[in-house]
């Protein structure tokens, strides 16, 4: 009896000390789950509060992007045009998202380090050392503000920090190209003559490969869609449309400033200066 009596309380023990353990396995249970809950709530939390760095930042990116254009003198739309150029480059040469948008923020700000007033000749060669204690003042750009020191580097190695090919980044790459289409394409230049002088850059200041990807965007003709400019053969010109590029001479001369209104007056002037004076295979407008 004696060890039949000392069994049982044994088998009591034990049951008592499952029953705790159970009650312990279920209390960790309890604050693993809370644990979980409180990660996934925390997660969400950072997610918002990301995403509300990251809206600020662009709302950022765009005000300082519009205020360099207008007092460097050029359209308030510049850098955004340009930047748009630049996205369409990067899709064109298959970059992944993140370069993508990186060459966005970096073309509505190139200009930025040129805000810094009354520069002398020596000076003004430091404008990307400007953008970059500008830039980096953006919590969310700080790992980008650095690139910006390569806004003039070249790509055959005879910028200012002798930085050649792919190692110059990828995103500056297709800046610097986008801006010097977007400068030939609002100097009156017909197309022909556009591509006469991106040859001449391929190789030297400009990727070869950021060339052939301008070739092929210059042949679809579709740059500037989401800002409503659009380039059109001189044949398809309408009254109302707005120029967005001057119409120069042979020798230079302006003949129709960029804004002017179209009528059928001017469209046939248009068409008279490109049996004479000018080579006019197609023009910006917006309409």
């Amino acid at each position: 009896m004696s060890d039949l009596s000392s069994s049982v309380e044994n088998s009591r023990h034990l049951w008592s000390l499952l029953k705790k353990s159970e009650k312990r396995l279920d209390s960790y249970m309890s604050q693993v789950e809370e644990l979980i809950a409180d990660r996934k709530k925390n997660q969400s939390f950072v997610k918002k509060l990301k995403a509300r760095i990251r809206e600020d930042n662009l709302a950022a990116v765009d005000s300082l992007s519009f205020i360099s254009s207008i007092l460097i003198k050029k359209d308030g739309s510049y850098s955004s045009r340009v930047a748009s150029l630049a996205r369409s480059i990067g899709e064109e040469l298959s970059f992944d998202k993140t370069k993508i948008n990186n060459s966005d923020i970096i073309a509505r700000l190139h200009l930025t380090g040129m805000l810094f007033k009354d520069y002398n000749p020596e000076e003004f060669l430091f404008f990307p050392e400007k953008a970059v204690f500008i830039v980096e003042k953006f919590s969310g750009l700080k790992n980008l503000a650095s690139v910006f020191l390569e806004l003039d580097e070249c790509f055959d190695g005879s910028g200012p920090n002798s930085k050649k090919g792919s190692k110059v980044s990828g995103e500056i790459r297709i800046v610097r190209g986008a801006a010097f289409y977007y400068h030939l394409s609002h100097t009156g230049l017909s197309n022909r003559n556009i591509k006469i002088q991106l040859d001449r850059a391929s190789g030297q200041s400009l990727d070869p490969n950021v060339v052939s990807a301008l070739y092929k965007l210059l042949e679809k003709k579709d740059f500037f869609v989401d800002s409503g400019i659009k380039c059109v053969n001189i044949m398809n010109l309408k009254p109302e449309m707005k120029l967005e590029s001057g119409i120069f001479s042979k020798k230079g001369a302006m003949l129709l400033p960029a804004g002017t209104l179209l009528d059928e007056a001017v469209i046939d002037k248009i068409k008279a200066y490109d049996k004479g004076e000018s080579v006019i295979d197609s023009i910006l407008v917006t309409s």
